[in-house]
């Protein structure tokens, strides 16, 4: 599976442009490992060549092409106008939307900061005005957007809402997405420790575990940190486990039936 991640912004938040790319190259790693998939960060300025178009945006848009997730970013700059639109980023979110109503893709994840700035001139007033009407629009679209205090705090919910996303993909089934959350939570936590896991294979196996209530946000940690296991993998855990427990077949076999093993071979 290949998933392909437009980022659409003004330029203004250069800083959470470059680290959308680290964090979807960290969790292509990751799940690259894992899923056996791959995730592509798409931008202008590094998958967009020189070419002739009515104008620039169109030349970008033709050569972005199709993508699974539209992430938007908005700060204090609402963007220069286009042929089409007022701003280049509100004809990418635009284009993105439309596509989404007709065929429920591709996803929209937008987010807009927050940090208070001094404007230095009219021009900065006015684009800060641009944005928060904007805003209003995205939403009055149904759009529910997130907003960031910072840079780091944009990288840690993009982190988050990916990771999501990508488990939504490849477990469209609620109960077993649940499952492997608390599943996948509960082994990271443990890494090769034979005996540990071994109590947690039994509770995970225990059809009255309760799950915990903040499970959405354990296992985006749990996947991150599983990429430092990558090389132990929870296939060759259950081994580990089997040798040192015999009696812990029957939970193994559970987990198997629930979890498709060919996800996590290594």
């Amino acid at each position: 599976m290949n998933i392909r991640i437009f980022i659409a912004s003004p330029s203004d938040v250069q800083e959470e442009r470059n680290l959308a790319n680290e964090v979807i190259d960290e969790l292509s790693w990751i799940y690259g490992e894992i899923f056996k998939m791959s995730l592509k960060c798409l931008k202008w300025e590094t998958d967009v060549v020189p070419d002739v178009g009515e104008d620039s945006q169109e030349v970008i848009n033709r050569q972005i092409g199709t993508y699974d997730v539209f992430v938007g970013v908005m700060w204090k700059k609402f963007g220069s106008p286009t042929k089409n639109s007022s701003s280049g980023t509100k004809e990418e979110f635009e284009r993105a939307y439309s596509l989404f109503i007709k065929r429920r893709s591709p996803k929209i994840m937008f987010y807009f900061g927050t940090a208070g700035f001094y404007p230095s001139d009219e021009d900065e007033c006015n684009q800060v005005k641009k944005v928060l009407k904007f805003k209003h629009e995205v939403s009055q679209k149904g759009v529910l957007y997130s907003e960031f205090s910072e840079p780091i705090d944009f990288e840690r919910k993009l982190r988050k809402h990916l990771s999501r996303h990508i488990l939504q993909s490849l477990f469209s089934d609620t109960n077993d997405l649940k499952f492997i959350e608390v599943a996948v939570d509960r082994l990271s936590k443990f890494e090769k420790t034979p005996g540990i896991i071994s109590s947690i294979l039994y509770r995970i196996g225990d059809d009255r575990v309760q799950e915990d209530p903040d499970v959405e946000d354990a296992v985006c940690e749990a996947l991150v940190k599983l990429g430092i296991m990558k090389r132990t993998g929870i296939n060759q855990m259950y081994k580990i486990v089997a040798q040192q427990d015999p009696d812990i077949q029957n939970v193994l076999d559970h987990l198997k039936r629930r979890i498709p093993l060919k996800y996590f071979e290594s």
